[in-house]
């Protein structure tokens, strides 16, 4: 390609030079790759792949509707490999963020490397040098370069932020590929009195206070993700716990509406230009006009270029001064505190006409018309972002946000029920009472009927852009049916689906239906009998002739992975096991029950997985096992008693991949997984192999951790210390195994200078005040704290 050429290639791109400089290089080092070819709309060659299943119709004639449904977690979510059930299909939409690649190169100051004294480097250069002058060999150093900055991103979960679900997924890989030294990623709630606390699990309760991020040393930027929405920052609860995190570490607030919306939240603030205390150190920040004591130095930034490259500039030393919004807090009185909605409806008025002209009013002309469109489809957000695309092409995110924002409409979510417990996918909001009928009369029938032509349009044209998907159910199209929100052929949705099947062949002969029927039978009657090896042969001998898409098939790839899964626990051959998970995987696909029966069955293919992996290696099972676990418990109804178990062996799976990737974050995952088991621990035994695993957990991230926790020490013997207590009785297999992968944690710790030797001699007394302890586990500890760990 000629230098021409790619100028005209790059053209319009969102990209920077130095940018666009790291792609050559890159595409220098790349080999030629084969260019998958993918076949055209008009192509009259149908292909299907070899894994394709074939499933079968009911109840769809010559044209197809697309409504919502609430996914069942698939068992693999592999970005385009997501598995549907019969009638469902995938559909793309719009992600989350725009302009990426320029907000990466504006946080890329954060991340340079600087000098650290306390760790030097041979300097190759200047030790030549002087030998060539002086003619003494001697090795000279020089400070390392080192990532100095920490980020914690924090991730506000009020209703509200629904708007921007894959925010969190979407800002945590930009600010991975920016190069810090360390990403953390929190999830903030708030409680009735405006309390804060956190999280680091995205589906749990928060259960830390937000002061738990200050960090003495400076070197931890925080930033919160909030639309501002919520009591808490009306009432001036988040802007004084903020102002106590700003006295250690740089603080912002980055805020997802545009801020020609921000009146409408409870942000207040003040425009004034902000210093760095240390000029070119990592520090905090200071008002460089401190008369206003009320105004504090966290500056408010918008998600849209040019906001956030000035604040990254102070933070790195490269500037002096910018001007910011920056946050005011104002202690309000407590009769003051009303809630957001009650303010909302003073407001716009308690008539839906009124809240309908005042929104209009105050809002864009592409805010009403989207509010309009929204009226005539689900409230599902995926549909809403659809919608959005299809009839606002070009649009910003801010567009939908800003109806989100109006007081039209409200989360749908039960009170019962914390909104984060939902998946994103699933998220569902309505309108206020009596705003969508007024809406809909806003336009006329056609107008209403060309949205879903247009998000039909849009679908069929754009099925193939990469982005987040989520799942529609197929129905028959009906004029009356607002369920719907697209109607496309069959054939576009063949192609935008390669598992949706074709219509259904002629119905089987009686003889063959006979003969399918004496098959399934055969196999099961030979596995009541107690008899696997017959159980085995006659199923693999139905499953070659029963078609797909019959019931009985789909039972059979059950009854089938239950007899590969005993004969793998009893021979321990890994080829039955392989053949067992890929069975599971199949079976998973054309089970055509309810959610309950998919849920239990992930979790058989994800112990599956995890065996696999424990047995023979290979980071894919592990990565796979995960996630199919996570989805079979996100399946869960609350206080369903397999959660425990299965989160117990999901704390095991993320153990393992805290030690395989060395990243602290899926220790601290176990740990959460593993303290919501023991609330359900039936007996003193199963308590104390839990707390055993949260201390080699805890052992695991001080290891691993460039810059430990200082209390992991003592979280992980006071974990030791209560599972030695409540060991009162005989030792169990399970929980020697425990001790033993806890002992040998300890004795890598200690090795790895991590922990001094005196933590294994106080392990070792604990362990020594226990009746029947083991004596290999004694004999560890004895040594390490004997030698210090070396031997």
């Amino acid at each position: 390609m000629g230098l021409g050429e790619f100028i005209d290639a790059v053209h319009g791109l969102d990209a920077d030079g130095e940018l666009l400089a790291e792609a050559l290089w890159l595409a220098k080092h790349i080999a030629d790759q084969p260019v998958p070819i993918v076949p055209q709309p008009d192509s009259t060659e149908t292909t299907t792949p070899s894994e394709q299943v074939e499933l079968p119709y009911s109840g769809i004639q010559s044209g197809i509707g697309l409504t919502p449904r609430d996914p069942v977690a698939a068992a693999l979510s592999g970005h385009r490999d997501i598995r549907t059930r019969p009638g469902e299909v995938l559909l793309s939409a719009p992600a989350p963020l725009s302009s990426a690649a320029t907000l990466r190169g504006e946080l890329r100051p954060l991340a340079r490397r600087l000098p650290e004294p306390r760790q030097r480097v041979f300097d190759e250069e200047a030790t030549v040098d002087r030998v060539a002058h002086t003619g003494v060999s001697w090795p000279l150093t020089r400070p390392a370069l080192l990532r100095q900055r920490d980020v914690a991103l924090v991730f506000d979960r009020h209703p509200s932020m629904a708007a921007w679900s894959g925010l969190a997924a979407g800002v945590r890989n930009i600010v991975e590929s920016a190069g810090f030294r360390r990403v953390d990623t929190w999830y903030l709630d708030e409680s009735g009195d405006g309390a804060l606390r956190i999280s680091a699990n995205a589906r749990a309760p928060a259960d830390r206070p937000l002061s738990a991020l200050r960090d003495p040393s400076g070197r931890r930027v925080i930033v919160l993700f909030s639309s501002c929405l919520g009591d808490a920052w009306s009432w001036g609860t988040t802007a004084a716990a903020l102002s106590e995190l700003a006295q250690l570490s740089p603080v912002a607030v980055a805020q997802p509406l545009p801020n020609n919306l921000w009146s409408r939240t409870g942000l207040v603030w003040g425009r004034e230009r902000i210093t760095p205390v240390i000029a070119e150190c990592p520090s905090p920040l200071r008002l460089s006009v401190p008369d206003d004591s009320a105004l504090l130095p966290i500056p408010i930034l918008e998600l849209a270029p040019g906001w956030i490259g000035p604040w990254a500039q102070l933070l790195s030393g490269q500037r002096r001064t910018a001007g910011y919004p920056l946050l005011r807090w104002e202690k309000r009185r407590s009769g003051d505190r009303a809630s957001r909605r009650a303010r909302q409806d003073a407001e716009l008025g308690p008539r839906p006409l009124d809240r309908v002209r005042r929104f209009r009013a105050a809002s864009s002309p592409d805010a009403f018309r989207l509010a309009v469109s929204l009226a005539q489809v689900p409230l599902r957000l995926p549909i809403m972002r659809l919608v959005q695309q299809a009839v606002l092409p070009g649009s910003k995110p801010s567009v939908l946000a800003e109806v989100l924002a109006g007081g039209l409409i409200e989360d749908a979510t039960t009170d019962t029920v914390p909104t984060y417990t939902v998946p994103e996918e699933s998220r569902a909001f309505s309108f206020r009472p009596g705003v969508e009928v007024i809406l809909r009369e806003a336009i006329p029938r056609g107008e209403a009927n060309r949205v879903l032509d247009e998000v039909s349009r849009f679908i069929a044209r754009r099925y193939d852009v990469p982005a987040t998907t989520f799942q529609a159910t197929v129905s028959e199209y009906s004029d009356s049916d607002r369920s719907s929100f697209a109607y496309l052929s069959p054939e576009t949705l063949r192609r935008i689906a390669p598992n949706l099947p074709p219509p259904p062949p002629d119905p089987p002969s009686d003889p063959e239906q006979r003969r399918y029927l004496e098959l399934a039978r055969a196999a099961e009657s030979a596995a009541a009998d107690g008899d696997p090896a017959a159980a085995l042969t006659a199923a693999r001998e139905a499953l070659a002739v029963i078609p797909q898409g019959r019931l009985e098939r789909a039972g059979l790839l059950r009854l089938l992975t239950e007899l590969l899964s005993a004969r793998w626990n009893t021979e321990g051959d890994i080829e039955v096991l392989d053949e067992a998970i890929a069975v599971a995987k199949l079976a998973l696909r054309e089970t055509t029950s309810d959610d309950s029966a998919v849920t239990a069955f992930s979790a058989e293919l994800g112990e599956l997985l995890l065996q696999r992996y424990s047995t023979a290696g290979g980071a894919d099972f592990l990565i796979d096992g995960v996630r199919v676990l996570r989805a079979a418990i996100d399946g869960l109804e609350p206080g369903d008693p397999r959660g425990a178990a299965w989160g117990e062996r999901l704390g095991d799976a993320c153990v393992w991949r805290c030690e395989a990737a060395g990243e602290p974050l899926y220790g601290w995952e176990a740990v959460d997984l593993y303290l919501d088991a023991g609330r359900a621990a039936p007996t003193a035994e199963r308590g104390a192999v839990l707390m055993l695993k949260i201390a080699r957990a805890y052992l695991d991230i001080a290891d691993i951790s460039a810059y430990p926790e200082p209390d992991l020490e003592e979280l992980a013997l006071d974990q030791f210390r209560w599972a030695a207590a409540q060991a009162t009785g005989p030792w169990s297999e399970e929980m020697v195994d425990a001790l033993r992968e806890t002992v040998i944690r300890v004795e890598r710790t200690v090795s790895a200078g991590v922990f001094p030797p005196a933590f294994a001699v106080r392990c070792a007394s604990i362990l020594a005040s226990v009746p029947d302890a083991p004596a290999e586990a004694l004999r560890i500890l004895d040594h390490v704290a004997g030698t210090g760990g070396m031997g």
